[in-house]
């Protein structure tokens, strides 16, 4: 299975570490990267994922990484299709960043929302996904952790919430 984390925010981090600690290595775990660039350093075999939790840091590699391709009217750069999209962007970014995405998903795929705001269901049935044969599965879910990042793609774990999906 191919998941991919999109929005490496506070959240998206710390599911991505979470992931990587629980899903077996053969399943890849791609995080998609908001620019080039960032996706450039991450490749860098020395940068990995830190997670923080009472002072303590732990670091975790065994991710792939690629930029965000969100560039209107032309062709996707990347064709690998989402098995499993986990989407931790912003509310008010999510449709325009799963439009871009879109052809990279099928009727198989599962998409998680993991932010907290209402309506972005809706407006993705509504404005991308209005053929419910061709839509891709979704679950919604709200998270109450507290996370905050130190520097890009080191995440410091805050408060333990929970996650209802």
């Amino acid at each position: 299975m191919r998941f991919h984390v999109l929005g490496l925010g506070p959240i998206g981090c710390l599911i991505a570490y979470h992931l990587r600690q629980t899903v077996s290595k053969e399943h890849s775990i791609t995080l998609i990267h908001k620019s080039t660039k960032y996706a450039a350093q991450a490749i860098n075999p020395s940068t990995k994922l830190s997670y923080e939790r009472n002072g303590i840091v732990v670091q975790q590699s065994g991710f792939r990484h690629e930029p965000f391709d969100h560039r209107p009217g032309r062709a996707p750069s990347r064709t690998t299709p989402i098995d499993s999209l986990i989407v931790c962007v912003k509310a008010h970014h999510t449709v325009n960043s799963i439009r871009a995405l879109v052809p990279r998903l099928t009727p198989d795929s599962t998409i998680v929302l993991m932010q907290n705001g209402m309506g972005i269901y809706e407006a993705l049935i509504r404005d991308i996904f209005r053929n419910p044969d061709q839509r891709p599965h979704f679950v919604l879910a709200s998270i109450t952790h507290g996370a905050w990042l130190k520097d890009h793609m080191h995440v410091v774990h805050a408060g333990v919430g929970g996650i209802q999906l």
